[in-house]
């Protein structure tokens, strides 16, 4: 015991009767701050515990101004800015976020009130806790807990689940089920005292964290969820341009949607609110956020964005607000479907939603959040999304289309297209094509395999502000590897998924096409290229003749040779040359028995690996019909 324990703990009874700092200063001036600190009353409760239980703010202020009890210290149970959350306490926990603004995080301390503190709240009628529980009006729907991560604790009084963020510093999230079904709806709820306390218990002991703001929107207290929204949500985003300030819209911020829900349940939000909540939960991609405020009824929004869906927004805008928004992609996709959202909305012109996501889904910065780009991709296609819709075309057709196209991104003709011309857009970021190889082979692998894609679809290959050049998905894939290089595992991906290199269109085969490219990249090159650095993507590009009928070769042969044979560039010659002689060799060349039956057998199966593979057959036969050996 220390020897200023009586003055302590006169000085703690009379701050539970109300009496102010002036009639307590005398009490602790002269005891040592490490005494006033280990201080602990029969309950293991410090100094700063007693004053908030006794809702006596001027004291807490009187403590807090000469030292005591301030950041870095923290307690060893109950956070002082969650008890006077879970309390109710709104001047009180105004502030303690004012002299320990840091309470606003995450922690793990864990919310033990002793049961003779319980028992007396719980005696208390001022209406502060409710006794059973309130269920809000708003639900967490099923298919949206399917893509998110929860991790599920048992209550003692009912049966419900805790959902929490992959991330720790999120806050965790609280949501009680109606039934033991999955296919039952989830509902946020304000909890009883005794429920709250026990989850809250569960949660540290699973180690998980809680906040403040959780624990005041769990215990019902609007005022509490306002100050701390307030007081430390809005001066964290003192730098960004917030065009609305409002408790909505800052508890979309803050990414929490029990808050959320219990600010919607107490009144629901003007038109302006709503909108700029929306936008927060689109800009950042906030699945949980943006689910509620969806569920509020007779809401136009053909007039926001500019009339862009809201499909483009959250994968145009949401790259640009940190790693956390990429992970939440699908859910947030998820979410749009569910409410209603067309995944096939195509006006105002460029919005097309598939295409908005592949333009941006390349992070080359950071490739491990590519995976959410794709896993939205799949959500997409799922719902009936067109890989082969034509945006290109829709402008030629529609002046007025034309005109009132989104400016930010290019039109493209199919899915394919548009993943092609993005990859080569991006090349010139990038010291090696391996990334970008990589990224065509994951987007493609998911698009090719979407029944609905066409690999022969005739779209406008390059830049279609220009509209100079048409072709098919092989086609746009030889003028891209001009840039990225011929990647032997790309074109023989999209061989096997029905792509025709006999295909010609404008004139030219594919193999036309990215000679052409390849020689007016090189011919504005300053510097002589003596050592023939693209001879071997020149080779390799060739080997589509392998997949070609003679006449096709032929005329190929013809067009290069009527193309390129006046070339006078020190760049171009050898490479005309040498073409030349490959493609005369291969119109010539005579192919093996086998080699011509797998080739008929390939064109009887439609081009397509999924026929092959259905044909009873041993795998070795299999394996020769595919175009394997490219």
């Amino acid at each position: 015991m220390g020897k200023h324990d009586s003055d302590i703990l006169t000085f703690v009874k009379l701050a539970h009767k109300g009496e102010g700092s002036r009639k307590l200063r005398g009490l602790i001036e002269h005891a040592p701050n490490e005494e006033i600190m280990a201080w602990r009353d029969a309950d293991s409760l410090d100094v700063m515990h007693n004053i908030i239980l006794s809702n006596n703010s001027e004291v807490v202020e009187f403590m807090l101004q000469r030292g005591h009890f301030v950041r870095p210290y923290q307690p060893d149970v109950l956070l002082y800015s969650s008890l006077a959350a879970l309390l109710g306490e709104r001047t009180v926990l105004q502030i303690l976020l004012q002299y320990r603004p840091d309470d606003y995080f995450p922690s793990k301390i864990p919310m033990k009130l002793p049961d003779s503190v319980k028992d007396k709240l719980m005696s208390n009628k001022d209406g502060k806790f409710s006794p059973t529980g309130v269920i809000l009006k708003l639900t967490k729907l099923p298919e949206v807990s399917s893509t998110s991560s929860l991790s599920s604790l048992s209550s003692s009084s009912s049966s419900s689940s805790l959902s929490t963020r992959g991330d720790k510093k999120e806050p965790s999230r609280r949501i009680s089920q109606l039934s033991e079904s999955r296919s039952s709806p989830q509902q946020y709820q304000i909890e009883s005292l005794p429920t709250l306390l026990t989850s809250l218990c569960q949660l540290a002991e699973a180690g998980k964290t809680t906040s403040p703001l959780d624990v005041a929107a769990r215990a019902g207290h609007t005022e509490c969820v306002s100050v701390i929204l307030n007081q430390c949500v809005l001066k964290r985003h003192a730098d960004d341009v917030l065009d609305d300030k409002s408790d909505v819209t800052l508890a979309c911020i803050a990414d929490s949607p029990q808050s959320l829900a219990l600010l919607l349940h107490r009144k629901s939000p003007d038109k302006r609110t709503w909108e700029k909540a929306v936008e927060v939960c689109l800009h950042h991609a906030l699945p949980d956020c943006l689910d509620l405020l969806q569920q509020l009824q007779n809401r136009e929004t053909k007039h926001m964005f500019k009339g862009m869906n809201f499909f483009h927004v959250l994968y145009t805008y949401s790259s640009e607000h940190g790693a956390r928004s990429y992970a939440r992609l699908a859910q947030a996709t998820e979410v749009l479907v569910r409410h209603g959202h067309d995944v096939g909305a195509r006006t105002p012109s460029r919005t097309f939603p598939m295409y908005s996501l592949l333009t941006h889904a390349f992070c080359f910065h950071d490739y491990d959040n590519t995976q959410y780009y794709i896993k939205a991709l799949r959500v997409l296609l799922k719902h009936g999304a067109d890989p082969n819709h034509d945006e290109v075309k829709l402008e030629k057709r529609y002046p007025k289309v034309m005109a009132g196209r989104i400016l930010g991104r290019s039109a493209f003709s199919s899915a394919l297209h548009c993943l092609m011309e993005t990859v080569e857009q991006y090349s010139q970021y990038l010291q090696s094509p391996a990334l970008a190889v990589k990224f065509v082979e994951d987007c493609a692998s998911v698009l090719m395999c979407n029944r609905k894609s066409s690999m022969n679809k005739i779209g406008f290959i390059g830049n279609t502000d220009k509209m100079t050049i048409q072709g098919s998905i092989l086609h746009q894939l030889a003028k891209s590897s001009v840039f990225l290089g011929v990647n032997s595992a790309i074109i023989r991906c999209v061989l096997r998924h029905g792509a025709d290199p006999n295909l010609k269109v404008e004139g030219k085969y594919a193999i036309n096409v990215f000679f052409d490219r390849l020689f007016e990249k090189m011919k504005s090159l300053k510097v002589v290229d003596v050592k023939n650095k693209h001879m071997e993507d020149a080779m390799t590009i060739c080997r589509l003749c392998m997949f070609m009928k003679y006449s096709a070769i032929k005329d190929c042969l013809d067009i290069f040779v009527k193309d390129h044979k006046m070339e006078s560039s020190l760049q171009v010659q050898p490479y005309v040359k040498a073409v030349t002689e490959e493609l005369r060799r291969r119109s010539r060349q005579i192919h093996p028995l086998r080699d011509t039956s797998a080739w008929a057998a390939w064109q009887a199966c439609g081009c397509r690996f999924e026929n092959v593979h259905k044909l009873q057959v041993p795998s070795e036969i299999k394996t020769y019909i595919l175009p394997m050996a490219f």
